[in-house]
């Protein structure tokens, strides 16, 4: 089994950077990950520098890594690239992957800084492309069939988790109907609206309230897309207590 770290880099203008939200994909592909049995650890840049450009010092938990995987948005990916060089220069053995919607658009740049790129959604191909070392290149993530699939995200696998979030992600669906001119949504996710079963989210929900979390920051591309089962978990979540 591999050792992989997940890295969160920091930006300019990331608002999950400037609330300290951690990315939900990063949650999710990790405890894929540790279900099966790799070793995971999410390390984000705006809680702790995970490398210092003047020293030339990475965190020391990157280089003992068999497997770095960096979550990459537009405002971030000046600093995912600084990274992974840094890190291809320190312990080019390293396998480096990219993932996450800048990438998914420019991914011949992201190559120049990566072994592989994932294209769209990460969950169906990420047990490949880390036990898969030959697995390089820039490839397609297949749309996810059915959320309801997938565990509830494990905090434990963060570093920081010890800090815990101002609001508490969760996701209860993916992609949306529409096709706005100024979003990249459809295109990443389509336009097939897919939703996890209101009864398993209100699981999640009253996990989180046991583990002490009150405030929930809800991920998804459009809340209320389908509104039935936004009804739904909301009524339901009033018995929780928690505030959305």
């Amino acid at each position: 089994m591999a050792k992989v770290a997940f890295v969160e880099p920091r930006g300019s203008f990331n608002a999950y950077g400037y609330f300290r939200l951690p990315l939900m994909g990063s949650l999710m592909l990790g405890t894929i990950l540790k279900e099966t049995g790799h070793e995971v650890l999410i390390v984000r840049d705006n809680i702790r520098s995970v490398y210092d450009k003047g020293r030339e010092k990475l965190h020391e938990k990157l280089l003992k890594a068999d497997v770095v995987a960096i979550s990459v948005m537009t405002s971030t990916a000046s600093r995912a690239y600084q990274i992974a060089d840094a890190i291809r220069k320190a312990a080019p053995k390293i396998k480096i992957i990219m993932g996450g919607p800048h990438v998914t658009y420019m991914s011949e740049e992201a190559l120049e800084h990566s072994d592989l790129v994932v294209k769209g959604e990460g969950e169906e191909i990420i047990l490949d492309a880390v036990n898969d070392r030959s697995l390089t290149g820039i490839v397609q993530g297949p749309a996810v069939k059915d959320l309801n699939e997938y565990p509830i995200p494990d905090f434990s696998i963060m570093s920081d988790q010890d800090k815990q979030p101002r609001a508490t992600p969760i996701s209860t669906s993916r992609g949306c109907p529409y096709d706005c001119v100024f979003c990249t949504v459809s295109n990443t996710f389509g336009r097939k609206y897919r939703f996890r079963d209101p009864d398993l989210v209100l699981e999640e929900i009253k996990k989180r309230v046991s583990e002490g979390h009150r405030n929930f920051f809800f991920y998804d591309d459009n809340f209320a897309a389908n509104r039935p089962g936004t009804k739904k978990t909301a009524g339901r979540d009033s018995a929780t207590g928690s505030e959305a």
